[in-house]
């Protein structure tokens, strides 16, 4: 076994930060291993609102098991440029999971396929009494209850589209949301992204947010938590399954669902997987061998653009321009989307695509305007920021790749090898979803054809507006 890098020891994960504990080492520390001692919770009161109510043993494990991911994944180590060994040992109250060897490996491999570490995990008797959540009322046999699907809500654009166009196409079904906070700004911003829907809307949605916090004080955390998607996922789940459901919705385009690496040299550390097709499928076996019952996750936009998802929802310029889609929301004030981030440059070519003006506040535009004022950019500084390679590299690489598209895809006759060829994951993935050959062809049709749909979507009026003041 190799030497270990960091270690968790969760004593108890609270509903309320104070009575929270944890001890995290950190073994390469300067001067031999540093022990800190830190608080934790995971507030799931909110589960109250659903279906059952009362939240079951093995829900409020998965629960502690997504909020001993996150808080250990952003404690070890602001900048990690290699693959780590993390040790994790957390408190279990199903009897069960804490015996089954085979759901903890498979645990273990799943967070190495999000976040490329390696990750153990030591499951030791619960000892505590439980969240208030867990000493509700539980539902009783024959209770009736109205259905309800529920989906992720992450106050985004792709989360709000999805949404927008089930309740459109379905004018009786009630939905559950499930949104998740790290912080006071994301839950503010998906309340305030719900209570915009449509008045009709807005009573047939029920919103669940579960914030997650841990005091930092001591150490120092990373703004990028690659199991965000593992946690995400996984409590989306649970939210269903407090709902008696069990299939859970992810409202995700196509072109950023797969995420393709942008450059040959993106691969591992720098490559995310949150809501690819094989971490749903991966999550949802997970799942469905502890609590042996079928769980699935879907994504109905799979083989759709961000375009061609947002194509309805974008008459609602209100609700649509109050969502935010960027992965590096600068920290200092005024907090604004980025604007050149691959997530932000993915929102702004679905508008642009669409015919749409961006009414988005983007940071970069800020920074624009105050290059040309020679009143604030004396010296130039405003400029020397914005012209950093940072705000332009994303770009310069999401124009390469479309490039690299636009080649492969240049053949009817072979675009498919070509594409498998430079992207192995593409067939990776079809052979793992789709057992039937019938059903592995309408795969690598759909494929194709989202590929092409986004290529063609990168026509000259776009890359104009993408590049004003980037790639002027």
């Amino acid at each position: 076994m190799q030497k270990v890098d960091y270690t968790c020891k969760f004593t108890y994960i609270a509903q309320e930060i104070r009575r929270g504990k944890l001890t995290f080492v950190d073994h390469n520390a300067v001067g031999g291993a540093k022990e800190t001692q830190l608080k934790v919770a995971a507030n799931d009161a909110n589960f109250k609102k659903t279906v059952l109510k009362q939240v079951t043993e093995l829900n409020a494990d998965l629960i502690d098991i997504a909020a001993a991911v996150h808080t250990t994944d952003r404690l070890c180590g602001t900048e990690r440029k290699r693959t780590c060994q993390i040790h994790v040992e957390l408190p279990i109250r199903n009897v069960a999971l804490c015996a089954n060897v085979a759901a903890r490996k498979e645990l273990e491999d799943i967070l190495y396929w999000f976040t490329e570490d390696h990750w153990s995990f030591t499951f030791i008797k619960y000892s505590k009494d439980g969240h208030t959540a867990e000493l509700q009322r539980a539902l009783e046999d024959g209770e009736a209850h109205d259905p309800r699907k529920v989906a992720l809500w992450s106050g985004g654009l792709d989360a709000l589209a999805g949404l927008y166009n089930h309740l459109s196409q379905d004018t009786t079904m009630p939905y559950t949301l499930l949104g998740v906070g790290t912080n006071t700004i994301v839950p503010k911003l998906q309340k305030n992204v719900r209570d915009k829907l449509p008045k009709e809307f807005v009573q047939r949605v029920n919103l669940v947010q579960i914030p997650l916090y841990h005091l930092k004080k001591g150490v120092q955390t990373s703004s990028d938590a690659r199991s965000r998607g593992f946690v995400f996922l996984l409590l989306g789940a649970v939210c269903a399954l407090q709902e008696s459901q069990d299939k859970l919705y992810i409202y995700e385009n196509g072109i950023g669902a797969m995420n393709l690496p942008l450059r040959d040299c993106e691969v591992g550390l720098d490559h995310a997987r949150s809501m690819h097709p094989l971490s749903l499928l991966r999550m949802g076996t997970w799942l469905s061998s502890i609590r042996e019952k079928t769980f699935t996750f879907e994504n109905p936009y799979l083989f759709e653009t961000k375009a061609q998802v947002c194509e309805k929802v974008l008459a609602e310029k209100d609700i649509v321009f109050s969502t935010s889609s960027c992965d590096r929301r600068p920290r200092a004030k005024p907090m604004l989307d980025c604007g050149c981030c691959t997530a932000c440059l993915l929102r702004r070519q679905a508008i642009a695509a669409l015919g749409k003006t961006d009414e988005t506040s983007y940071n970069f535009e800020r920074l624009l305007r105050q290059q040309k004022r020679s009143d604030v950019c004396q010296k130039e500084d405003c400029a020397k920021e914005l012209l950093d390679k940072k705000y332009r590299r994303h770009l310069v690489a999401t124009v390469a790749h479309v490039a690299t598209l636009k080649r492969l895809l240049s053949s009817e006759e072979d675009a498919w090898e070509r594409m498998v060829e430079q992207y192995p994951i593409l067939e990776e993935t079809v052979q793992k979803i789709a057992s039937e050959k019938a059903c592995q062809e309408k795969m690598r049709t759909g494929f194709l054809k989202l590929y092409r749909t986004y290529v063609d979507e990168w026509n000259d009026d776009v890359r104009s507006i993408l590049y004003a003041g980037l790639l002027s």
